[in-house]
């Protein structure tokens, strides 16, 4: 229970920081070049 609560907390830590932010709309918009890029 309390592990699960700290991958929520720092997947919720990841998913604020810009730069994956960035990522994922990249990867909305075109996923092949998302893929290309790593």
């Amino acid at each position: 229970m309390l592990l699960r609560l700290v991958f929520a907390t720092a997947v919720l830590c990841l998913l604020s920081q810009p730069a994956v932010q960035y990522a994922i709309n990249l990867s909305i918009h075109s996923r092949f070049d998302f893929w290309l890029l790593f």
